[in-house]
């Protein structure tokens, strides 16, 4: 498999991936609202949540030890340990999307399903009176 990772801006993601289709892939809402990706590796990673039911301890006991580390370069190193030993072990591979359902009032103009199927854009979408 020959891939390349784009990490970028919202903005950016938005305007390529969605709305020009630029990426034939693209991965949405990977982080938590505060910008602290914890609960979101502890969703995907951590014991309760273990691909095909494995036990992945280092990844328990990282997830314990960014609990407990309130330096914010210690706690992104922690991180980064984390998703190396998703990259290293391949915990998780997405081969799926869920597909979107949308309901839209007659009187909602101007919605336009974004190329990735995912979602709509909004930014030229109206009322009609």
């Amino acid at each position: 498999m020959d891939l390349t990772v784009d990490s970028m801006e919202v903005p950016v993601y938005t305007e390529k991936y969605r709305r020009n289709g630029e990426y034939s892939l693209g991965l949405e809402g990977g982080g938590a609202p505060q910008g602290d990706p914890y609960q979101y590796l502890e969703t995907n990673f951590g014991s309760a949540n273990a691909p095909g039911g494995t036990a992945m301890p280092e990844v328990d006991a990282l997830l314990a030890k960014a609990l407990t580390e309130f330096d914010q370069e210690a706690r992104k190193a922690v991180y980064r340990d984390i998703v190396q030993l998703d990259y290293d072990n391949a915990y998780k591979v997405w081969l799926i999307e869920a597909p979107t359902l949308a309901g839209i009032a007659k009187k909602a103009k101007g919605l336009v399903w974004l190329r990735s199927g995912s979602a709509m854009d909004v930014t030229q979408a109206w009322l009609e009176a």
